[in-house]
């Protein structure tokens, strides 16, 4: 989303400030400031005497980060949009809006609520700004976004299932996954939504949920995955099991339970009201665009260690290591698929 919010910003004329821990070459309209954001001395720095007209974070803050931090933010914008998550709320069966119960206000799970898991955190950190006694901020909640450079497939991250897939190897994949709603909303969308909310009066004081009005089940996602990546050359294997606690720990189990096992169905009528853009772009388009760009860029995936070693295990297939690979980390491949 910030790749597409600061390129949308430069294309609209406006001045941008990227803060980034590393160097990148500065254009007519775009500055980049080497630093860490997470660095409060530096962010001191940035903003002494200046004032922006906008700060949009995207920073991923513990909820004692964000208490030191949030009057400095406000101090020196007439607008702060944060980022929260549509992870913060609670099941249900019906479309959620604004107005649904969050999971840290509803949950009865006494050790997870006590957490800072990220879900919780930015519930927390809602919290903080709703009690600031401010209204010059906007509270956004994207839920699953996706562009050329992340493909989400449940619990997955691209950098596993789809380097898989270019490796000719297997996927496993959970029944009880499969059968859930979810909704995948294009970045370039989202980043649309916020530029309309940046400047935007009506937004002020107010929290905004950001997922296009299009749902599908993940075994749908899978299958407008396996037809893009057909067209490719490439087959999309899957091994399929009931449930995903054959997955051990190398998922994120709060985000499994708290989430991806959820129906995720949103009304995001709020949004499309203050900003007048109603158009989202069909996942099933959007979905399959970006894999083909991502195949004919030749864009490249992480390796997941934990969770390759328990697929690998899952599936009996051999490990298939990246070139530059220590013989430590392949100590540990084997170790963590021995023990599961």
């Amino acid at each position: 989303m910030g790749k597409s919010i600061v390129e949308k910003l430069e294309q609209r004329g406006e001045e941008v400030f990227v803060t980034s821990r590393s160097e990148h070459k500065n254009s007519k309209n775009i500055q980049y400031l080497m630093g860490n954001a997470r660095d409060i001395k530096f962010l001191e720095d940035l903003l002494d005497n200046k004032m922006f007209d906008a700060i949009v974070d995207f920073m991923k803050y513990s909820t004692e980060e964000f208490k030191d931090r949030v009057d400095l933010l406000l101090n020196h914008t007439k607008q702060y949009m944060y980022l929260s998550s549509s992870r913060v709320y609670s099941d249900s069966d019906e479309r959620i809006s604004e107005d649904n119960p969050r999971l840290l206000d509803v949950l009865d799970d006494e050790k997870y609520i006590a957490s800072d898991e990220y879900a919780i955190a930015k519930a927390r950190q809602e919290d903080v700004l709703l009690a600031s006694g401010r209204k010059n901020y906007t509270i956004v909640r994207p839920y699953i976004t996706y562009n050329s450079n992340r493909l989400q497939l449940g619990i997955y991250e691209k950098d596993l299932w789809l380097r898989r897939v270019l490796n000719k190897k297997e996927i496993v994949f959970t029944r009880d996954i499969a059968e859930k709603y979810t909704t995948l909303t294009y970045a370039g969308d989202v980043a649309n939504q916020m530029l309309g909310l940046i400047g935007n009066e009506k937004s002020y004081g107010e929290i905004y949920q950001l997922g296009c009005n299009y749902e599908l089940k993940w075994e749908q996602v899978l299958e407008i995955y396996k037809e893009a990546l057909s067209e490719c050359g490439y087959d999309l294997k899957i091994v399929w099991k009931d449930s995903s606690d054959v997955l051990g720990r190398s998922i994120s189990l709060d985000q499994l339970r708290y989430d991806r096992l959820y129906n995720r169905k949103f009304d995001s009528s709020k949004v499309m009201e203050t900003t007048g853009i109603t158009e989202w772009t069909k996942p099933e388009y959007g979905l399959k665009q970006c894999i083909f760009e991502f195949i004919k860029n030749q864009e490249k995936c992480k390796y997941m260690l934990r969770q390759e070693a328990v697929m690998d295990k899952i599936t009996g297939e051999k490990p298939v290591f990246p070139k530059d690979i220590s013989p430590k980390r392949k100590l540990k491949y084997y170790i963590v698929r021995l023990k599961g």
